[in-house]
């Protein structure tokens, strides 16, 4: 009878196996494990020394000593490319949306134009529509913003915490990253106010018959 110690998914292997010590390997199953591992003394780093000598000694060939250090490290490397990867994706992600926020708020310039009009006939001046321009549109992205935060957020939870484990039988957990949320929250109001300077630039001036143009075709 053996106590089972502790139960957890092992990613990317889809048979179930059951790890044991060496030892009671041998004391249960009476089979001689396949593979031994050495653990060198902290501070030895001569691992290419070890690995001669025991290849000489016990007769192995190139691919019997495997240094796991060496292993890892390889692993480490290709994850910080991946790594490296999915960060420029997402920049260039984040560009995009950017890109597409910009030219839709451009887009509609011309039609804001045409509500401030009535404004400008009412008496108030230049510098106040493009204080309140600005204003609308910087307030319409920050809310946007805050509002889609805590949406994303529980997407991603619904997705790692639901879908996933539906789907595979594991969890993946959920990390929030403040910092890359203020960017994008700083990247939308950029953005917004970026697109207000043509406009603004453009009713600054254009002439007063042109604006009453605008009004009278309202």
């Amino acid at each position: 009878m053996l106590t089972v110690a502790a139960i957890y998914p092992d990613y990317g292997n889809p048979r179930g196996e059951a790890v044991l010590s060496a030892s009671h390997l041998t004391e249960k199953f009476a089979a001689t494990p396949g593979s031994l591992g050495v653990v060198l003394r902290p501070g030895s780093r001569d691992v290419a020394g070890l690995q001669a000598a025991l290849r000489e000694r016990f007769g192995l060939g190139g691919d019997a000593v495997v240094d796991q250090g060496a292993v890892k490290r390889t692993a480490t490397e290709i994850f910080e490319r991946t790594f490296a990867i999915t960060q420029a994706l997402n920049a260039l992600t984040l560009a995009v949306a950017g890109l597409a926020l910009l030219t839709t708020l451009l887009a509609q310039a011309g039609a804001r134009r045409a509500q401030l009009a009535p404004l400008w006939a009412l008496g108030v001046s230049r510098r106040q529509l493009i204080g309140l321009q600005l204003g609308q549109l910087v307030s319409a992205a920050t809310g946007t913003a805050v509002l889609a935060i805590p949406l994303g957020i529980g997407l991603a939870w619904a997705l790692v915490a639901v879908i996933n484990v539906a789907a595979f039988g594991w969890r993946l957990p959920l990390h929030i990253f403040p910092s890359q949320i203020a960017m994008t929250i700083v990247l939308a109001i950029f953005v917004a106010a970026l697109a207000t300077l043509l406009p603004a630039w453009r009713l600054w001036r254009v002439p007063p018959r042109q604006l009453l143009q605008e009004f009278a075709a309202i």
